[in-house]
């Protein structure tokens, strides 16, 4: 399924559940190989690519540097799906992801095209749907100082973090076990939220992984879309995030939106000021619950 607007494609759906509550880790799998980094481009481009992140870094001494698991591919398996992994870090984002002079630096046959990701970095992201127990979807609205999508309105999320289980750079990447990358998916799910809104662990569920959606307009960074139910009501989730969530610095306000629907997720992306990714992880939501009410289907509009 895809988005769009103004004739601009927004998010494209990859892989999608076709049911509630979606897939369990059991049902994940991790495959890891260096034939899913990205491809490298010529010497001088990539030289390129590197200065775009050391420039980056004096205009905001913030940013520092990461390993991040690179999406290549989503494929159907019988009990569920598989994502297809390689090493890239933060930097690499920065430098092709988030680089306007990217496309110039494509070889020629690739330049004109939006679909081939092959030479972008496209760390793996994590976008919680989270619902309130008076079914409230949060959103947060994001610094104006971060590198991507500052001002928007964004789910909770962030990247499964390769650091967390051992991984510090791209040999170790391929020697680990695969459940434990699974396993770091969906546990950052949970981290991000705690972090983010200040809630505690035990007012959220197990995640469930509803699709995997991607921004063309970069490079087709990826994001798991993970959907999060929590104990707490709006107002008591406001609270607590007005009492200042650890990672503070990376949102300015705590915002809610009803997404019982398809059409409720179509009102929400055209009212609000919704990042690409997060439009993707609504409108999944709002067809899933569309289709369980028996009012439509999950498929391309």
């Amino acid at each position: 399924g895809v988005g769009s607007s103004a004739n601009m494609t927004v998010f494209e759906v990859e892989w999608h559940t076709w049911s509630l509550p979606g897939l369990a880790p059991s049902s994940v799998r991790a495959v890891l190989s260096r034939d899913y980094e990205r491809h490298r481009l010529s010497d001088a481009s990539e030289q390129l690519i590197a200065a775009r992140w050391h420039e980056r870094m004096r205009v905001n001494p913030t940013l520092f540097n990461a390993p991040k698991f690179r999406l290549a591919h989503v494929v159907e398996i019988d009990d569920g799906v598989a994502l297809h992994l390689g090493y890239t870090d933060y930097a690499d984002f920065v430098g092709t992801n988030l680089n306007p002079a990217i496309r110039s630096l494509l070889p020629e046959t690739d330049a004109p095209s939006t679909c081939s990701y092959d030479y972008f970095s496209n760390p793996l992201g994590v976008s919680c749907v989270t619902c309130t127990s008076d079914n409230i979807v949060l959103l947060l609205r994001r610094s104006v100082h971060l590198e991507d999508c500052p001002g928007y309105l964004d789910c909770p999320g962030g990247h499964p973090e390769p650091r967390a289980i051992g991984i510090l750079e791209s040999d170790a990447c391929y020697a680990i076990d695969s459940d434990k990358v699974v396993a770091e998916c969906f546990q950052s799910s949970l981290n991000e939220v705690i972090e983010e809104v200040n809630v505690p662990l035990s007012s959220l569920s197990q995640p469930q992984l509803l699709a995997v959606v991607r921004s063309p307009a970069i490079g087709g960074k990826p994001t798991l879309v993970f959907l999060i139910q929590c104990a707490l009501s709006f107002n008591e989730v406001r609270q607590r995030y007005e009492q200042g969530p650890e990672d503070q610095f990376e949102s300015t306000d705590l915002v809610g939106v009803k997404i019982e629907s398809e059409l409720d997720a179509e009102s929400a992306i055209a009212t609000m000021n919704i990042t690409p990714l997060s439009q993707g992880s609504l409108m999944v939501l709002g067809r899933l619950r569309s289709r369980v009410n028996g009012e439509s289907t999950v498929a391309s509009r």
